[in-house]
């Protein structure tokens, strides 16, 4: 029995110092802003306080270093803010709360029995006992004022005071008492109303979030049937069909691609709900983001004669700096709209500057059109999550309602704000305002490319000093990969030789001289780690060519591998052309030294895209459309192969090596072909598959379905068939 009942004074004490932990973190938390400035008044209250009881209202007693004490405590807490995050973190509560408990509850219950309670100082230790209510909990506040009298009255005791000098404080009891218990009731029913608020707040929270996770889940199992509904219609439209079965088939998979985007803007808004959208600050082109969203509208505003146009105000700076990837997701959506309900006319962008009440320069952005109009007694319904202007839309032009409230909630994370005028039958004019932050040409440059305007001047000088084309073998055994670097080096100029596995390089090295190899990493036959080991054994000046590894795995440990087998540098996938040609004149420069290309330790990122349109654009920008469309069409023709012969292999264990392959060269391609969520996805199956984890029917399942999903998102943008 005593047992137990030990133990449940362990588990009660246990609970309460836990509570109380938890009450003193959120109470730091809660304060942390002030605490500065409440340190910065102690360190120079302290002494003033001295001089004002010593020499101006003299008392029973002071103290100077008792003071002197405070005040040194409260000039530490005031370099709390140069101090490292992490100790920040860790120390800074301690210091805080030994500072506060000193200053406060000690210093003046010290003071007030050293005075023989004396009615100034009585009135003092009250003040104190409120300002310390004002920054702390209830909890909190019971235990530092508890912790702080008990050991002044002991510091009291242990200096000789005695109860007998303490009897004008004992006359005063019970003013003490009532003033004491008025004030820890009012605290306490504040802390009571605090609770419940936090209560309902995080009950509300809680169901946001599940009501998320929900429509995240179901759409997800929503979409897993859907793919295979799409994968069977497309297998059943390459084959020979009538006019009429050709015509359903067209039927099903147009309309599961209707439904695959109703579920994606489902998945959109419930990240947006549930604040798991990053924001990304970069510089872009202003001119170059809004021709690319009339591009994207381009093919169905042809169908319909309509005139796009853009116009942009000589006052808009060039570039600029905002997250562009979803800036370009909220005008595709408002110009998409424009589009959609305009059968005839016009539809025009228009960009200037705006000036707000406060006098900060805004970025205007407004999308006007000559359609359908809205009513004014329904603009209020249309940044309304599944709400359209009237039923009739929905019925007549589809589209699932979402799309503007997803704009709204993206233009105000952007701290911006999004608005309507409209004329039913006139046409309407969408707008939206965002901070406007200029950027220069060299950040956009910088921005785009990956690597500094001056480190590239430099590679390519390199390269041009070798006054004759750059010998150069290119070893890549993945068509879409291979196709990427063919493109970005042609731009330069380079026309390298390839091999498509380690095999093939060693065979090309033994029969030519090259200035550099690029070497992929993962290959069937023979890796790139082998194949360098091999050409490192070499007995001739070829054994002493640099060699650069690419491959999509650049976690340190990598990279330590690559240059254990002697190569030189490493550039990661998807890599930027400035980044590939940054590594080719760093070999040539520096021959034998290993260096890597500028990249952070690989981490999943919060929400990757299902296309990545920066990389599709960036490599637009470093080769052409017709290359750009050439890689688009190789890897949805590769991936599909991959894909199928991972359904062929899947539960054989026998294979797990050949999956292993598979995975890793979906993640590679599909990070060099925009497919990011997939390549994402292909990252982390990896990893497990490396664990001894067996393929799952239902990790197969999210690989097609997120293939799909590239593959109809890239059709909305006219890229893909």
């Amino acid at each position: 029995m005593n047992n137990e009942t030990a133990t449940e004074d362990r588990t009660g004490m246990d609970s309460w110092l836990s509570a109380l932990r938890t009450s003193l973190l959120n109470s730091y938390q809660a304060c942390e802003g002030i605490i500065f400035p409440i340190a910065l008044c102690g360190v120079f209250g302290m002494p003033l306080y001295y001089v004002i009881w010593q020499f101006g209202f003299p008392q029973q007693y002071e103290s100077a270093a008792l003071r002197l004490a405070g005040s040194v405590l409260c000039a530490a807490v005031c370099t709390m803010s140069l101090w490292p995050q992490a100790y920040r973190k860790s120390l800074g509560p301690v210091l805080w709360y030994t500072t506060i408990t000193y200053c406060l509850p000690f210093f003046f219950t010290y003071m007030l029995l050293m005075n023989g309670g004396s009615p100034v100082w009585l009135v003092t230790w009250l003040c104190g006992f409120i300002l310390l209510a004002m920054v702390v909990e209830f909890a909190s506040l019971i235990s530092l004022l508890s912790a702080g009298a008990l050991l002044a009255t002991a510091a009291f005791l242990w200096g000789g005071g005695s109860a007998d000098a303490l009897t004008p404080l004992l006359e005063q009891i019970p003013v003490f008492l009532f003033t004491i218990i008025a004030g820890v009731l009012s605290v306490y029913r504040q802390e009571t109303a605090r609770q419940i608020l936090t209560r309902a707040r995080d009950a509300s929270e809680a169901a946001n979030n599940a009501k998320s996770e929900f429509l995240a889940m179901m759409s997800h199992e929503i979409r897993t049937p859907m793919n295979g509904v799409l994968g069977m219609a497309g297998v059943l439209l390459e084959t020979n069909l009538t006019a009429e079965q050709r015509r359903s088939a067209t039927t099903i998979r147009e309309s599961g691609e209707s439904l695959l985007r109703i579920i994606n803007d489902v998945l959109d808004f419930s990240k947006l709900e549930a604040k798991a959208v990053e924001l990304e600050t970069v510089a872009f082109d202003i001119r170059a983001l809004l021709n690319y969203a009339t591009e994207i509208v381009g093919p169905r505003a042809r169908t319909k004669a309509l005139d796009l146009s853009i116009a942009i105000s000589p006052d808009v700076p060039a570039y600029l700096r905002a997250d562009a990837g979803r800036l370009r997701q909220v005008v595709v959506n408002v110009l998409g709209n424009a589009v959609k309900f305009t059968d005839r006319g016009t539809v025009r962008t228009s960009a200037t500057v705006v000036t707000d009440a406060a006098g900060r320069r805004l970025l205007r952005i407004a999308v006007a059109d000559s359609g359908i109009g809205i009513a004014a007694d329904q603009l209020p319904r249309l940044f309304q999550k599944f709400s359209q202007a009237n039923s009739s839309i929905s019925r007549q032009f589809g589209g699932s309602g979402l799309g503007l409230a997803i704009s709204k909630k993206l233009i105000e994370r952007m701290s911006g704000r999004i608005g309507v005028e409209s004329t039913l039958g006139k046409g309407s004019t969408f707008w939206f305002e965002l901070p406007l932050v200029e950027a220069t040409k060299a950040e956009a440059a910088a921005a785009k490319t990956g690597a500094k305007p001056e480190k590239l001047e430099v590679a390519l000088a390199q390269i041009a000093g070798l006054e004759r084309p750059l010998r150069l073998l290119l070893v890549e055994d993945n068509a879409t990969n291979l196709l990427v670097a063919r493109s970005v080096l042609a731009k330069y100029g380079i026309k390298p030789d390839t091999a498509g596995n380690g095999l093939e390089a060693v065979e090309a090295v033994r029969s030519s001289r090259y200035d550099v190899i690029l070497m992929d990493v993962h290959m069937p036959e023979m890796d790139g780690i082998e194949a360098t080991r091999t050409i490192r054994a070499f007995p001739g000046p070829e054994s002493k060519t640099p060699i650069i590894a690419l491959t999509a795995n650049s976690f340190d440990s990598d990279v330590e591998k690559c240059r254990a087998a002697g190569m030189n540098a490493h550039v990661g996938k998807p890599f930027r052309a400035a980044d590939l040609i940054v590594a080719l004149g760093a070999a040539l420069r520096d021959g034998r030294g290993f260096t890597e290309s500028e990249h952070e330790e690989e981490k999943k990122p919060a929400n990757a895209p299902t296309v990545d349109v920066t990389a599709i654009e960036e490599f637009r920008a470093d080769s052409n459309d017709q290359a750009l469309r050439r890689l688009i069409d190789m890897f949805l023709k590769d991936a599909a192969q991959k894909l199928d012969r991972l359904g062929k292999i899947s539960g054989d264990k026998t294979a797990q090596a050949e999956t292993v392959r598979l995975v890793h060269s979906l993640k590679s391609s599909g990070a060099m072909a925009g497919a990011a969520a997939l390549s994402q996805f292909a990252a982390d199956l990896e990893r497990a598959l490396a664990d001894g984890v067996n393929l799952a029917p239902s990790n197969l399942a999210d690989l097609q379905s997120l293939f799909t999903d590239y593959r109809i998102q890239l059709s909305a943008h006219g890229l893909a068939a």
